[in-house]
Parts: C-alpha cells; structure tokens; sequence
C-alpha cells in the first residue's frame, strides 16, 4: 500500500474497539513519528502527554464535551503548546553544544533569539507559533497511525483550561489538540 492508500483509509474514527489496545512498539513508532515531525528551527516548542489508564480517560471524558472516543481509545495524545520560546531555544541551544560545539551553538542561538523576539514578542504569538508545530506534529502522528492501521480521531472539543488544571501544566503550557487512537469498532 502506498502512503496516499493508507491516508484514504483511515477517517476520524469516533467509537472504538475498547477490547483492542495498541502495542507498546506501534505506539513507540507513533511517538517518533512525532519526534521527527519538522518545526520551525528545530524548536518543537510542543510536548505531547500520553494517556492510558481508563480512570484518567474517563475523568477527561468530562472536561471534553462528553465525546465518547476519549474513554473509549486505546490511548488519548494531548499536544501541548510550550508558549516558552526563549527557554526553548535555550534548550535546544544546550544540546547543539554537546552535538556540534560551542560556535555552532552561539551562531544559533544568536539567530533563534532573534528571530523570534522580533516576530513572537507578544503572548499570543507565542501561542500560535507553538500551537502551529504541534499541529504540524499532530498531522504526522495522523499519519502514522494511517500507515500503522491504527485508526485515530483529531480532536478540538475540550476545555483546554481544566486540561491545564488536571495535567497540572504551567502557565506556558496551553493544550491545544488531542487525538484519540485505538482500533474502530
């Protein structure tokens, strides 16, 4: 089967086979599928949250408008948006030093702060830049689940304020998607 097939194949899936549950390694492949997903200098200034256990899913039911698919899934992805630009990039700046040296880390680093200081000064800016890669991470998770077979169901509906409260996030973590997975019942 050829990618676009298996983008053909898959739909939001909105009741799932809750008998079913995803194997560690496919979900494992779906969470480098993630890794991989490209974002603007590398940043990937998202994390995702992985849930499995059913009371966690249950409790989350509520807070995301009753949709059925969230107790019913293999497992719930929660993409984060981390509006901590700067911290970020101070991160990633770390790991180019350990990987490439300290000149190709202050070169970028340099570039990055830039960057985004001039065009993500504001809040909200900072919260659509980020909110846009983990949409871009969100897609390539879609799509690896498409190519796994494992059906999936990209999801808006939730109140992303009792999100922040019961994952017990920071305030430069706003949630921004979820996508439930699991196999169609």
């Amino acid at each position: 089967m050829s990618f676009l097939t298996n983008l053909e194949w898959r739909f939001a899936t909105r009741d799932f086979d809750t008998n079913k549950k995803v194997s560690k390694e496919d979900i494992q492949k779906i969470k480098d599928a993630i890794r991989l997903s490209p974002s603007s200098y590398g940043l990937q200034p998202f994390k995702v949250i992985v849930v499995e256990d059913q009371k966690m899913k249950s409790k989350l039911t509520s807070i995301s408008f009753n949709q059925r698919q969230i107790e019913v899934c293999s497992h719930l992805l929660v993409f984060v948006a981390r509006t901590d630009i700067q911290t970020r990039i101070g991160e990633y700046a770390e790991l180019l030093k350990k990987r490439d040296g300290l000149f190709d880390r202050i070169k970028f680093e340099a570039g990055a702060r830039a960057f985004f200081g001039i065009k993500y000064a504001d809040e909200e800016k900072k919260l659509r830049i980020a909110a846009d890669q983990a949409y871009l991470a969100l897609g390539f998770a879609l799509a690896a689940c498409a190519e796994l077979k494992i059906d999936s169901c990209p999801m808006e509906g939730f109140d992303q304020a009792a999100y922040r409260e019961f994952f017990n996030l920071k305030e430069d973590d706003v949630p921004v998607a979820i996508m439930a997975f699991g196999y169609r019942s």
